[in-house]
């Protein structure tokens, strides 16, 4: 990385005079991977947030259908509420799984560099 060749030649930037140059690489290489994590974790916000209005939705639409259903006298009212209460806890299960994904997203991507740390020949 930038800072591990800026801290390790130290005397070589230094009798350069490029402590000032070192210095606004890393900050520039500091801003743009914050830059990615913010632009990630928009991402990840957006994407549990559609999953949410999607299961509600599907909640809403199964509530309305089903209250079609139960005023024609095709369903009963407690097998609808049954069918309702199954819906929200598969959609409950199902927002479960969506964070586990992401969480695993997440450490498959620190695991990436971590192998890349370790497997990087020594200078």
């Amino acid at each position: 990385s930038l800072a591990e060749q800026a801290l390790v030649c130290i005397r070589t930037v230094q009798q350069f005079g490029a402590e000032e140059y070192e210095s606004i690489q890393y900050n520039k290489k500091i801003n743009r991977a914050h830059a990615e994590a913010i632009e990630n974790t928009k991402k990840e916000a957006l994407f549990v947030s559609v999953l949410g209005v999607v299961i509600n939705a599907a909640i809403l639409a199964v509530l309305g259908y089903g209250g079609m259903l139960v005023s024609s006298n095709k369903l009963t009212p407690g097998a609808l509420a049954s069918f309702i209460m199954y819906a929200i806890i598969m959609g409950g299960t199902v927002n479960v799984m969506s964070a586990q994904y992401i969480g695993l997203m997440n450490a498959i991507a620190a695991a990436s560099r971590l192998f890349e740390i370790i497997d990087r020949k020594p200078a």
